[in-house]
């Protein structure tokens, strides 16, 4: 019963609440939860990124607060539901994501770039 309340609850956040917080996180910070949606493995991350896991084990445990959220799963399943959400708003619109940046993404639209941001 609980576990279905936290993911209803997990639900009510909306595109603009998680994108806000999302936002907020450091640029290492947003890295490790891109290569995390990749699926990377921590150990992956850590070569990559040259950190060692101790370091990386104190990132994750800072996205996770900034995110309120207790788990890796329960993060990926809220950036999940984010980029669903966003994609569907983004072909309702009939507009298609041409390169993403940091903050901002370039979107063409009619034929014509744009820039949008999501506040």
């Amino acid at each position: 019963m609980r576990q279905e309340f936290r993911r209803l609850k997990r639900n009510e956040m909306s595109l603009h609440q998680i994108v806000r917080v999302l936002r907020q996180l450091s640029g290492t910070e947003s890295a490790i939860v891109v290569m995390l949606a990749q699926g990377m493995t921590r150990k992956e991350i850590c070569e990559k990124r040259f950190i060692e896991m101790s370091t990386l084990k104190s990132h994750i445990r800072n996205i996770l607060q900034k995110m309120g959220v207790k788990s890796t799963a329960e993060l990926m399943e809220l950036v999940n539901q984010a980029v669903e959400e966003y994609r569907d708003r983004m072909e309702a619109g009939r507009l298609e994501t041409v390169v993403s940046l940091r903050g901002d993404l370039v979107v063409l639209a009619d034929g014509k770039l744009m820039w949008r941001v999501l506040d």
